[in-house]
């Protein structure tokens, strides 16, 4: 067995058992990385499908909040049409179109009128 005579000696036999050490190690990754790697992605893979399936259930939900919301809009429009021809009709059967009409003519005048007085009121 050869005996270390310096230190110098000394430090190398112990950089060279310090390097044999790491390469144990270096080789003991090689076999644990590939199963690592295929963990990770079999993780990632689960997050992902996860994820993927909470975005299009809450588009789902969305979707149909905003068909609930355009078909109560729908109706109330309908609602609104029919009364408007209802009292459309009636109106034609009883003549009261020219009252309709001279109220909505005064309401606009008078509007008209009042927004003058507080632009005039106020514009100074």
């Amino acid at each position: 067995m050869n005996r270390v005579h310096t230190a110098r000696e000394a430090l190398m036999a112990e950089a060279l058992g310090d390097l044999s050490e790491l390469l144990d190690r270096v080789e003991d990754l090689k076999s644990t990385l590939p199963a690592l790697a295929d963990d990770v992605t079999t993780r990632i893979d689960v997050w992902a499908d996860a994820l993927v399936a909470k975005i299009a259930q809450d588009l789902a939900k969305a979707k149909d909040s905003q068909i609930d919301q355009l078909c109560t809009a729908s109706n109330q429009v309908t609602t609104a049409v029919r009364q408007m021809e209802d009292l459309s009709a009636h109106m034609k059967e009883h003549g009261t179109a020219k009252v309709v009409i001279l109220s909505i003519g005064g309401g606009f005048i008078g509007g008209l009128a009042a927004g003058a007085l507080l632009y005039m009121t106020f514009a100074h």
